[in-house]
């Protein structure tokens, strides 16, 4: 199976973008014109495929949020602290502090 990892762009060049992917940076190819730095974006091989719609955002962080709780979960991470981990990764991502 493949994913499409979401990412927030920090920097654009012509060929280029820097993106962030909770806390680690990155470099891959541009194939859209529209690109700008603040944009989440989907990352696949290395390779930007696509812009994260503002009506889906809200679902695919969701979706993912959950995805990463019940893999913690089944490691054997205490809920609590799987909460917690979950909570501090969409801050990261979405640039929001976290308390």
């Amino acid at each position: 199976m493949c994913w499409g990892v979401p990412a927030r762009v920090l920097e654009v060049g012509d060929f280029l973008a820097k993106v962030e992917f909770g806390g680690t940076q990155k470099e891959v190819l541009v194939i859209h014109d529209d690109i700008k730095p603040g944009d989440l974006v989907i990352v696949h091989a290395g390779s930007i495929i696509g812009k994260i719609d503002s009506k889906e955002i809200s679902r695919t962080l969701e979706l993912y949020s959950e995805i990463l709780r019940e893999t913690l979960l089944r490691d054997g991470v205490d809920p609590k602290d799987a909460d917690k981990i979950v909570k501090e990764w969409m801050a990261e991502l979405t640039g929001e502090e976290h308390g």
